[in-house]
This record gives C-alpha cells, sequence and structure tokens, in this order.
C-alpha cells in the first residue's frame, strides 16, 4: 500500500484525507507541498512576526535563516488556486491553514490578515456575517487575537478554539475547530492499549463538538497507530501527525 501512496505522490492523485492534520508542517522536507500530494486537507504553520516579517518557525531559537510564511505558504497557494480553477483539495472543500501565532498577536495578526486581503481569490472571507467561500480556509491559533479576528469587517479568518469553548453557543464559523492539549484530557501517554475511560471521553468530547458543526483536534497526542486509531474510532474530526506518510496510508485504509 505505501508504494502505491508513493506513487500516487508522483502525480498528484492521493485521495482527500478528510481526518488528516499535518502538524508542523513547515518541519517536513517540502513544506505544504509533501501533505498535500498525500492527501491532507489541513495543514498547520507556526508564525512570528520579526519586524514587519512573518517567519515560519517554532521557537525564537529558529527564527535566524527561517522562511517567510508568504514564502512557504500563501505565494504557493496562490499559484496552485490559478493552477487549479480557484481549487485546492480534490475533493472542492477548502483546505485548512491553521496558523498558529507565536508572538506579537495583534502585531502578527495584522500582517498575517494584509497578506490575505492581498489574496482574495484565494481565501474564505465573512463579509457581513456571510461566507464568500474559497479554496483556504484560515483557522488562527495559538495566541489568538480572538475579537479583533472576529470583529474585523471583512472578517479574514476563523478561530480554533478550546474545550471551554463547547456548549456556548459560539458559531461554527467563527469557531469551527475545537483543539486542546491531549496530556490536559487524557491519562494514555503512548503505552499499551487505550483506557476504557479515555476512549468513552473522547467519543463524548466528538459528539458534542459535531452536534455544534464544530471539528475537534488534540495536538500532543501520541503520534503512533494505536493513538490514530482510538481517534479515528472516537470520531475525532482531525488527527494530527508529524509522521505524513503512515498516517496518510492509516487513514486511507478505514
Amino acid at each position: 500500500m505505501l508504494s502505491l501512496l508513493l506513487a500516487a505522490m508522483v502525480v498528484g492523485q492521493a485521495p482527500c484525507l478528510r481526518q488528516s492534520h499535518a502538524h508542523n508542517d513547515y518541519l517536513h522536507p517540502r513544506p505544504l507541498f509533501d501533505a498535500l500530494n498525500l492527501g491532507y486537507t489541513s495543514i498547520e504553520a507556526d508564525v512570528f512576526s520579526v519586524g514587519e516579517k512573518i517567519l515560519v518557525a517554532h521557537t525564537p531559537l529558529e527564527l535566524a535563516g527561517a522562511k517567510s510564511f508568504q514564502e512557504l505558504y500563501l505565494d504557493p497557494l496562490q499559484k496552485l488556486a490559478g493552477q487549479k480553477g480557484g481549487k485546492i483539495a480534490a475533493d472542492g472543500q477548502p483546505l485548512w491553514l491553521l496558523v498558529d501565532i507565536k508572538n506579537n498577536p495583534e502585531k502578527t495578526w495584522s500582517l498575517v490578515a494584509a497578506e490575505i486581503a492581498r489574496r482574495p481569490a484565494v481565501f474564505c472571507r465573512w463579509e457581513k456575517g456571510r461566507r464568500v467561500s474559497g479554496p483556504v480556509w484560515v483557522v488562527v491559533s495559538g495566541s489568538a487575537p480572538r475579537k479583533a479576528i472576529l470583529q474585523a469587517e471583512p472578517r479574514l479568518a476563523s478561530v480554533d478554539g478550546r474545550l471551554p469553548d463547547l456548549g456556548q453557543g459560539i458559531e461554527a464559523d467563527a469557531v469551527p475547530w475545537i483543539s486542546d492539549a491531549w496530556n490536559g484530557t487524557f491519562q494514555w501517554r503512548g503505552k499499551g492499549p487505550v483506557p476504557e475511560p479515555d476512549k468513552a471521553k473522547m467519543r463524548d468530547l466528538a459528539s458534542r463538538a459535531k452536534a455544534e458543526g464544530k471539528q475537534l483536534r488534540f495536538w500532543g497526542a501520541p503520534d503512533n497507530e494505536t493513538s490514530w486509531t482510538a481517534q479515528r474510532e472516537a470520531g475525532v474530526h482531525r488527527i494530527g501527525t508529524d509522521k505524513l506518510k503512515q498516517c496518510a496510508v492509516f487513514l486511507a485504509n478505514p
């Protein structure tokens, strides 16, 4: 199966994997393209503002020599959208771009927002509360300035929620994702079988998120097949991974 999937990478024919999430995508050999060629439909990038630049890195120690958000993601996505007639994901649904803000929330978001606004044909936006569809849907995570994002007109992105946001009546277009830390939610740490109480809690949270039209995700989850299986069986909507090829094979075989 892996050889078939790798062949699909060459010709760009991998199926869309709607439970997939490429965690810290920029750390892979070919940021954006490795994930897209494997069928990933959600991609995460950590960003810092340094002066007037938006740089992609996981920590401040990695900023020296870091590439820009525009170079790694925005410009390639704009080019792909043009080449593919305004559609990036093969199934026509928006590609999720999770932008994790790491510093200076207001300043960093203002720089990101300006770049999104320059590419109106690429990104979903909201005008007077109505969504204008685009091939990429931006969700802002990390140090997200929620008020500045959600009260903007037009609104250029949504916000990544947390578990306490469930049951608060927040619109799914505003907070389409509910993300939280695995270690703060479950006892299992990646070895042996997943305990039944963790499975039950996972099912409950996934059901609650689904009822509100939101997608559930956990960061820091053990990155192995036992974890992926438990999440898939529980109905977790986005399974994050650093192991793009292995997880793609897993998700392609329900």
